[in-house]
């Protein structure tokens, strides 16, 4: 009876560990797939947060007949246009070689991107059109090649705008229609002989930008506060601009047009004068 008593305790007693060791394996197959589906869902947050998030803050813009909704969706596009644009231009120019075609091309392909991604046809797009002021162009005495180039030619246009609009004394208007389409920029406006349109092909133009006029305030002067003026750009690279050497100082007759007063964003586009070789100008 000992040894039967003692053999079904041995047949127990190896059940028991097995269960335990079971047991044991068991719940570690659970912590593990937890902490699989654990590291499995910080993946995927860590890929979802690492992915490139586009912040807006180009020009508003007001398109025909929209709703507020459609104004947001239509800037925020328009800022992917504006920061593409930028780079297929940066990198034609970091290269020292020129490419005829290319920038055409990339646009071309910007604009099939977008299609894409809105889930349209590029023929379905069509023209985008927009409500503006428009300042008007000077012409580009001086190679351009970053826009701290175009501080002094933006002032103009700038200033000649706020001059006329504080005057109105102007028998014509200063609204104008701005389009945008695959096939290039369109500006309609009122000058002093009637209406006028000017249509470039993205191949003319050199680069545009979407600007804001800021004002920054100096040491003190004997007369006054000693101001400086800077056109900054609304898109950019905070690592790679030196926004304080785009500063530029202000004359004292000039203050009068721009202090206390507000100040709109500013879409800028350098283009080739149409039917002059070699001759850029800067419009606003």
């Amino acid at each position: 009876m000992l040894g039967m008593f003692n053999h079904v305790h041995e047949e127990r007693k190896v059940l028991e560990e097995r269960r335990i060791t079971q047991t044991m394996v068991d719940k570690k197959i659970v912590r593990n797939e937890s902490v699989r589906s654990k590291m499995s869902n910080r993946s995927v947050v860590s890929q979802k947060s690492s992915g490139f998030r586009l912040i807006d803050h180009a020009a508003h813009l007001h398109p025909h007949h929209t709703s507020q909704g459609q104004n947001d969706e239509s800037s925020s596009v328009y800022s992917i246009y504006k920061q593409k644009i930028d780079s297929m231009f940066e990198s034609d120019s970091s290269g020292g070689t020129h490419k005829s075609n290319s920038v055409q091309a990339k646009i071309e392909q910007m604009f099939s991107d977008v299609a894409n991604d809105s889930g349209v046809s590029a023929q379905q797009m069509g023209v985008h059109a927009f409500s503006i002021d428009y300042l008007g162009s000077v012409p580009l005495q001086e190679k351009v090649t970053s826009l701290a180039g175009l501080q002094r030619p933006l002032k103009d246009l700038y200033f000649a705008y706020k001059k006329l609009a504080r005057s109105k004394k102007a028998s014509w208007g200063l609204s104008g229609r701005l389009e945008i389409s695959p096939q290039g920029l369109r500006v309609q406006y009122q000058g002093p002989a009637g209406d006028l349109e000017q249509m470039n092909s993205f191949p003319t133009i050199a680069v545009w930008s979407a600007v804001k006029f800021v004002i920054q305030e100096g040491g003190s002067m004997l007369h006054g506060k000693d101001l400086s003026y800077a056109f900054m750009p609304l898109i950019t690279d905070p690592d790679n601009m030196d926004k304080q050497a785009l500063f530029r100082g202000l004359e004292e007759p000039e203050k009068k047009y721009i202090v206390n007063e507000q100040h709109s964003p500013l879409f800028a586009v350098v283009m080739r004068k149409i039917g002059v070789q070699r001759q850029l100008e800067c419009h606003g």
